[in-house]
């Protein structure tokens, strides 16, 4: 992968991509010679860890990544997907109107079961005004701020990033390790999202942590995207108190 010496001096997380996608290729890394889902992830990750965005120059290294033959040799197939939809998701800097709004129905009602994860899951829905742009990561964060996220409480900077069906199977049914969900709440809750993603795969996680009258919050927002990243839900989910 070649990258402008004048980006990597600048960007920090340029050279941090680059050690871990070589650590990925080494020959003793856990999935050999081939880069897995999970390295990939891992070493985009540098681009939020160095300053909390993906900006203009490193969207474009991911740019360079997606059609550079020799790089995407040895990169597996769900690891292409990953790194796709990462450059989808950030592919612009600027967020768009999105209309969010709490939705008032109960999690019970909306996911067909009741239970803990019907009881204590926040949700929203919202559409961007025709001609006014698309979702991409700035927008979901922004939105997400401004109404779901709980006014009275503290919360640490966090990013979105693509998941799979399976993944999103994972995070509902590990709601809470006290008091876990019912089959027929997960099913339904995964029902919700998917009404909107309508399989096209543009289903994205972001882990929360805050701060309320002295405890530790944690959980996590699942945002699915329909096929024209003009409307999504947002579920949010409390998962415990430290």
């Amino acid at each position: 992968m070649t990258v402008p010496a004048t980006v990597a001096r600048i960007h920090p997380s340029v050279p941090a991509l680059q050690e871990k996608l070589s650590t990925a290729r080494a020959p003793v890394s856990a999935e050999g010679t081939s880069i897995s889902r999970t390295e990939m992830k891992e070493a985009l990750d540098a681009f939020w860890r160095d300053d909390g965005m993906v900006d203009p120059d490193e969207h474009a290294v991911v740019d360079g990544m997606l059609v550079d033959p020799a790089f995407l040799s040895g990169v597996s197939g769900p690891a292409r997907e990953y790194l796709l939809a990462f450059e989808e998701l950030n592919d612009s800097s600027e967020a768009s109107p999105l209309l969010l709004q709490r939705v008032t129905r109960s999690g019970a009602e909306l996911f067909g079961a009741a239970g803990p994860l019907a009881r204590t899951a926040r949700m929203a829905e919202g559409l961007v005004p025709e001609g006014q742009g698309i979702i991409n990561h700035d927008t979901l964060l922004a939105t997400y701020s401004q109404t779901l996220a709980d006014p009275d409480a503290t919360e640490e900077p966090f990013w979105f990033e693509p998941i799979t069906q399976r993944q999103l199977v994972g995070l509902l049914q590990g709601s809470s390790p006290q008091q876990p969900p019912t089959p027929d709440e997960v099913d339904g809750a995964m029902a919700y999202l998917n009404q909107v993603a309508l399989g096209s795969a543009r289903l994205y996680a972001g882990h929360w942590r805050a701060r309320l009258h002295g405890e530790e919050l944690t959980g996590y927002v699942i945002a699915a995207v329909s096929p024209d990243r003009r409307m999504v839900r947002m579920v949010r989910v409390p998962s415990g108190t430290h």
